[in-house]
Parts: C-alpha cells; structure tokens; sequence
C-alpha cells in the first residue's frame, strides 16, 4: 500500500489575513494564539458545535510568522458555517427614523410632519 501524505504550506501572515478577509487588528486579536489560556476564537463553532482553536503562529526568522494552510482552511469553514447559521437580522426602518425624529424635535429643527 502506497501511502500520500497531504502538505501543509506556511503561510505568511498577510496572505492568511486576506484569506480570512481581515484587517490586522481584527487578525491579531480574534484569530491569532497569543495567550494559551484563551485557545477559541471567540464566537464560532464548528459543524459539530465544538469551539474552533486560534491560529497557533509559526516562526519564520526574527520578525516573521507563518500560519499552517490547513489550520486556515479549517477557520474559514467555521466562519462560513457561522454565517449561514446566523439570521440576518435588519431593523425596522421606523425603529431607525423615530430617534432621529425625536432629537431633531427637541432641537427645534423640524416640525414633526417633516420627516419623511
């Protein structure tokens, strides 16, 4: 028996950051292991329910770091497992105009036939 061992591939920290479609901040601090006591990405299971594990950073010289491709695939599924089980969820148009109405009223700017 032939065995196949899949690769993993390093990939540097921009590069999983545009994978993830995530700003540098957001990355470091909701995806990245920085800290062994907090190991799950805070908000998202997986298909299964259980929590999904931060991306754990690989040295690559003095400044650089790595994440491993499989480990990142694994977040996307998650991410895109919590967005379609998430609702979405739009506010009532009124629920928006009825507070910008009453401040504009107490300010004596508008009449309270005006707001359209």
């Amino acid at each position: 028996m032939i065995e196949t061992k899949t690769w993993r591939m390093i990939e540097r920290q921009k590069g999983a950051q545009q994978r993830l479609g995530s700003g540098n901040t957001h990355f470091n601090q909701n995806f990245v292991l920085r800290d062994p006591d907090d190991p799950f990405v805070p908000g998202v299971v997986g298909t299964d329910g259980t929590p999904i594990p931060r991306l754990k950073p690989v040295p690559l010289g003095k400044r650089a770091i790595g994440f491993f491709s499989d480990e990142i695939d694994a977040l996307q599924d998650a991410l895109r497992y919590a967005q379609r089980i998430t609702p979405l969820v739009s506010p009532r148009p009124q629920a928006i105009r009825e507070p910008i109405e009453n401040a504009l009223k107490e300010a004596g700017n508008i009449e309270p036939n005006q707001a359209a």
